[in-house]
């Protein structure tokens, strides 16, 4: 579905309309995001997954975590933990799991500082099913500090 919206053109030497003309232009309305991302003062960021959908698109885990699609790219081929499927026209389709490991991912490389190295031997040592109880530990203490921070600045 498309909207019309007008601009009033500036007047300017290289202008051939006059000033003050309207031109409509097309604008197609933007779809909700596939995602709720949220990043906090300290540069964290959560990623909720909606229900139900099986793959990702590489422009849409970019977005989750608000890089480019090459870091996405690049991380695909540096960490082997990480296997997207392709469709047939060889685009990557990332899965839950693959998303999860990249939250991982930019998490410690992002937000901690680890290397890529550092990060891969951290992945080892921790597999990503091992650390799911501590990751849901971590969310809720994460929800309640906001709570409590929320409550404190309400007062």
């Amino acid at each position: 579905m498309e909207e019309w919206i007008g601009y009033n053109r500036e007047a300017s030497a290289e202008a051939v309309e006059p000033a003050g003309s309207e031109r409509p232009l097309a604008v197609e309305k933007a779809e909700e995001p596939a995602v709720t991302v949220a990043a906090s003062a300290d540069r964290s960021v959560a990623v909720a997954l909606p229900p139900g959908k099986l793959f990702y698109t590489i422009g849409e885990v970019a977005a989750m975590f608000n890089v480019n699609t090459s870091l996405i790219r690049f991380w695909d081929k540096e960490f082997e933990v990480i296997s997207p499927n392709r469709n047939r026209k060889g685009n990557r389709l990332f899965t839950p799991t693959d998303v999860a490991y990249f939250h991982k991912i930019y998490h410690w490389v992002k937000e901690e500082g680890y290397t890529l190295q550092g990060a891969k031997e951290k992945l080892k040592a921790k597999p990503l099913v091992a650390d799911s109880a501590e990751e849901e530990l971590l969310q809720r203490l994460h929800r309640v500090r906001k709570f409590l921070t929320d409550l404190k600045e309400s007062l």
